[in-house]
Parts: structure tokens; C-alpha cells; sequence
């Protein structure tokens, strides 16, 4: 499935593995953003409070003075806007992957798996909610 056709389940209750429930489908926008795309879910009407997830993609480059490689590095936010005392605020949360292109793939995977553990531990996610860091 392409990025551009993307659907994602806000729902914790119906996000996957299970995939009940209906996803919120996102499309790409009018926006040019570089080395990147960015998408807004279709299902909202107002454009203020319209949600978008912008995705960002850095490729490694490899310095000749140096002989060293720069790391990859992608990112995604999402983006919940909202209409608070008649103005618009953003809620959003941004993931960035920063890799050396010599790591071997099972780090990265290694790597995603943990982060991915974290977001959904519930003492971090008392963190993300309160920032209380005990």
C-alpha cells in the first residue's frame, strides 16, 4: 500500500492487529513539501481542523574530503488541530529515524520494534500524557 492512499486507525480498540472498525482515509494535499509528501484525512469537512500526517525522507550522502557516510533520515507528524476558545491549536506528535546506510537491516528492524514497544508502553505513554518523569 502507497503512502499516498494511506488509512490509519485512530482507535485503540480497533487498530491492528484486528483492523475492526473503519479507518480514517488520508490523500495527498495541495502542498509542496521537500523531500516529502504530505496528506490530509478526506473524511473532515472543516479545513481548520482538517488532520494531516507529512512524511519526510533525507537519502545518506557520502562526504569525499571526509570519506564518511551522513545518516538516512525519515520523519512523519500527525497533526489533530482543534478549535479552542475560537482559535485553532495543533496537537501533533512527530517519529524521526536517523540510520548510518552501513548498519545492517536487523538493527533497524531492532530498532523500529523497540520504538515502536515504547510508544506503547504504558509508562510512557503517563510520560507523553503528563511529562511526569516518574
Amino acid at each position: 500500500m502507497s503512502l499516498r492512499n494511506m488509512a490509519i486507525y485512530e482507535n485503540p480498540l480497533t487498530a491492528p492487529p484486528t483492523f475492526d472498525g473503519s479507518p480514517l482515509p488520508f490523500v495527498g494535499s495541495a502542498a509542496t513539501i521537500q523531500n516529502g509528501l504530505q496528506l490530509v484525512c478526506s473524511s473532515d469537512t472543516n479545513f481548520q481542523t482538517r488532520r494531516v500526517v507529512t512524511f519526510k525522507s533525507r537519502a545518506p550522502s557520502f562526504d569525499a574530503k571526509t570519506k564518511t557516510w551522513s545518516k538516512q533520515k525519515t520523519s512523519f507528524s500527525y497533526v489533530i488541530p482543534a478549535m479552542v476558545n475560537d482559535a485553532v491549536v495543533y496537537s501533533t506528535i512527530r517519529i524521526e529515524v536517523e540510520t548510518h546506510p552501513a548498519v545492517d537491516a536487523t538493527i533497524l528492524d531492532t530498532l523500529l520494534v523497540g520504538g515502536k514497544s515504547l510508544i506503547f508502553d504504558s509508562n510512557v505513554l503517563t510520560f507523553l500524557k503528563l511529562g511526569s518523569l516518574d
